[in-house]
Formats: C-alpha cells, structure tokens, sequence
C-alpha cells in the first residue's frame, strides 16, 4: 500500500511540475509550438480562442476573449518559419498571471528574467508580455 501510494504522489510531482513549466517558443518552428502556447495562455485565464489572423506570412495574430477582457498573442517569424518573438497585449492583471503562472515568478519580483535562450520581460503598466530570442 505504501508503494502505491508513493507512486502515486511521485506522478502528481512530476504531472504538477510538466504543467507549469513554460513551453519554449522562441527558436523553435511556429507550427510545432503555438497550439502548446496557445493553450497554455488559455488555460491559465480560462479564456476562449475569439480570432485568428496573418498580416504576412512572418507575422501571426489570435485573439482570445472572457467577457469584456482580451488578449491578444502575436508571432513575429523568421523566413523559415521559426519564432522571433511573442508579444501578449492585453489587461495588466492577464498578462501578470501569464509571466507569474508560465515563468514561476512571484507577482513582485523581477519583470525580465532569461530562460531557454529567450528573454521574457513583462511591462505591467502597457499591458504586455514579450518572449525575444536571445541571438549568440
């Protein structure tokens, strides 16, 4: 009994830790991460997919939506298809609990951090996070 027990609480460690750990997008092709992306935004503020739109072949824009409140997530792509950059715009409060949820920040502690070879900054009062690649 014990054994299953421990077994069971070693996959609700790591099932716990696989969901909140943020899925790398910059760097990596378009079609193999925004539905993860995506997901991951909808899931942390529980809003619905309202749009989606391509001004360019380099440039992807979806629009999700809970009553009143949207955000809005944009693609910036290379030529060949990989990420650039992602700009979420939206309410100060959504994009907070985006960058605190995915990046495992404290609500107030630093506004840009580095992980997985990309640059996350949140600018709290213009209602923006932005994901850069960090080029070497």
């Amino acid at each position: 009994m014990r054994i299953v027990i421990f077994i069971f609480a070693c996959l609700l460690g790591v099932s716990g830790v696989s969901a909140q750990s943020p899925v790398k997008v910059v760097h990596e092709y378009y079609n193999t991460v925004f539905k993860d992306f995506n997901a991951s935004v909808v899931k942390v503020l529980h809003m619905e997919k309202d749009s989606v739109s391509e001004v360019a072949a380099t440039h992807k824009y979806f629009s999700f939506k809970k009553g009143k409140n949207k955000l809005v997530v944009e693609y910036q792509l290379y030529e060949d298809g990989r990420v650039i950059s992602v700009q979420l715009t939206g309410r100060s409060q959504d994009v907070m609990k985006v960058y605190t949820t995915l990046y495992e920040v404290k609500k107030n502690s630093r506004l840009s951090i580095i992980r997985n070879d990309q640059w996350v900054r949140v600018l709290p009062k213009e209602g923006k996070l932005i994901i850069q690649a960090i080029i070497y």
